[in-house]
């Protein structure tokens, strides 16, 4: 801290003209005892690190089975007939996952509405299918992994206002 020659208000270090009276203190005396305060630590307050992680990772996900949608659509890997509806879906799970990685403003509606309609059609079938429960353990397999994608689904939708807050204001 300095003292202003001109007025006598306690200033910070950097300061060469009084905020208060405009005098020039470049030459102010330093206040005793200001160099025995200890300096605050600076912090980070953006999101933690495992937000971050788990962000990109499930960012890359959309993105790796979008691309999977796209070949099975295509009939590539299963030898197949060409599914134009694979494809269309493929296409936009791709687009989502390039969206939330590269944080384009202009998919920001699109990412809300497919994360939501991920856990919409998510419930839906989850709901469905407790009607066939009593046909074995493979109904029982889809509901688990339905659920998982709801919750996956959830995750990525805090996961993205908690991530995008700064980007987006």
């Amino acid at each position: 801290m300095i003292k202003c020659t001109s007025c006598n208000n306690s200033l910070p270090d950097g300061f060469v003209r009084c905020q208060f009276c405009g005098a020039d203190v470049t030459n102010a005396v330093r206040v005793k005892g200001a160099s025995d305060i200890p300096q605050r630590q600076s912090y980070s307050w953006g999101p933690a690190r495992w937000l971050v992680v788990s962000y990109y990772v499930i960012s890359a996900y959309y993105l790796l089975s979008g691309g999977f949608a796209i070949l099975g659509g295509s009939g590539l890997l299963t030898g197949g007939k060409s599914n134009m509806l694979g494809i269309g879906s493929g296409v936009f799970t791709v687009l989502v996952g390039c969206g939330l990685i590269f944080k384009w403003d202009l998919l920001r509606s699109v990412i809300v509405f497919f994360l939501c309609a991920q856990i919409a059609l998510g419930l839906l079938s989850m709901l469905m299918l407790s009607a066939a429960l009593a046909l074995g353990p493979a109904i029982m397999l889809m509901m688990v992994l339905n659920g998982i994608n709801v919750c996956v689904s959830r995750f990525m939708f805090y996961l993205y206002h908690a991530i995008n807050e700064d980007t987006y204001g």
